[in-house]
């Protein structure tokens, strides 16, 4: 699929709308229960989705309207993986948070999609291509506590192969786009040297349409030291890759927002590059916003879309009451 020299997207999640859910930082509840619920998810998905196209979007998300949480929506179908019986973790983000994560009880073996139906129900809303996303290896195994592996590799190396599966049924089933989300990767520059982007690799084999990482890089108000975290002692080693997989006929430009993604044709993902962008005639750039929507307050959720609608004049017709949905980096 051909993209414009500078495709705009978002970077996927949306506030859910008041009527649907309340939440309270990482603490989500519904209004609704059962086929309501279902119903209600498809509803505020279909909202979102025109919302994007009223701003103008290019490339567009589901919104993860239908997401209880955005790590174990993926992670919790594996075999595995127990989310019923969480337990507390001190050590979060490489930091002391003490949060309630799901527990690693057994091989990770991916069972069935999780995320295709999504993207079936998502296109049949619009025209336009739509972009999915996944966490990374290094973010699912910081999101949980570890009761089975030895070996931190082996892990990440099992929850690639999962990932691997579930992108590989996304492409089949018609995705444009796919995007990996790793927060953890800024936060644990030694494992990524390690094993992290041996393991990010994993997860593409065999993905032959435009991919995207992206780095969260904390929450407007949120938790204290959230960008203490520089990116670059990683990009050394992210660096070597790059100029592996990048054609030469792609030529650097700097784009002015550090919250731009890399948007590239088959096998051309660039893992970390902090501002700097790539974008040629040969090649492909991706503008998002440089954190996910979720956790923004409704008045600023707001004044976002002021901001991004093209026709002042135009009203959107899209959720105006929006409260985020607990998807923390």
């Amino acid at each position: 699929m051909a993209f414009a020299p500078l495709t705009t997207t978002s970077v996927g999640s949306f506030p859910r709308p008041n009527w649907l859910a309340h939440t309270q930082r990482n603490q989500l509840t519904y209004r609704l229960e059962g086929d309501a619920l279902k119903e209600a998810m498809d509803d505020a998905m279909a909202l979102v989705i025109r919302e994007q196209e009223e701003l103008g979007l290019d490339l567009l998300t589901d919104g993860e309207m239908r997401r209880t949480t955005f790590i174990f929506h993926i992670a919790g179908q594996w075999q595995g993986v127990d989310t019923q019986n969480v337990v507390t973790k001190k050590i979060y983000r490489n930091r002391e948070a003490n949060r309630l994560v799901p527990r690693i009880t057994g091989k990770i073996v991916r069972r069935v999609p999780a995320a295709v139906d999504d993207l079936r129900a998502a296109k049949a809303h619009t025209d336009r291509p739509i972009k999915m996303a996944v966490p990374g290896p290094m973010t699912v195994i910081d999101s949980s506590s570890n009761e089975f592996y030895q070996d931190e590799e082996e892990f990440a190396f099992d929850v690639a192969a999962a990932l691997n599966g579930e992108l590989r049924d996304l492409q089949a089933a018609g995705c444009a786009v796919l995007q990996i989300d790793e927060p953890a990767m800024t936060r644990y520059h030694d494992k990524v040297r390690a094993h992290g982007a041996k393991a990010l690799d994993r997860c593409l084999d065999g993905i032959t349409v435009p991919t995207i990482v992206h780095l969260c890089y904390g929450y407007p108000g949120g938790g204290a030291l959230q960008h203490q975290y520089q990116y670059e002692g990683v990009l050394p080693a992210a660096d070597a890759d790059t100029h592996q997989r990048l054609s030469r006929r792609i030529r650097p430009q700097l784009l002015r927002s550090a919250g731009a993604e890399n948007l590239r044709r088959p096998h051309r993902h660039v893992r970390l590059r902090r501002s700097r962008r790539l974008a040629g005639a040969d090649g492909r750039g991706g503008r998002a916003p440089r954190q996910r929507s979720s956790q923004i307050p409704r008045s600023r959720a707001g004044v976002a879309r002021a901001r991004l609608r093209p026709d002042d004049h135009q009203p959107c017709a899209g959720p105006r009451k929006a409260q985020g949905h607990g998807r923390g980096c």
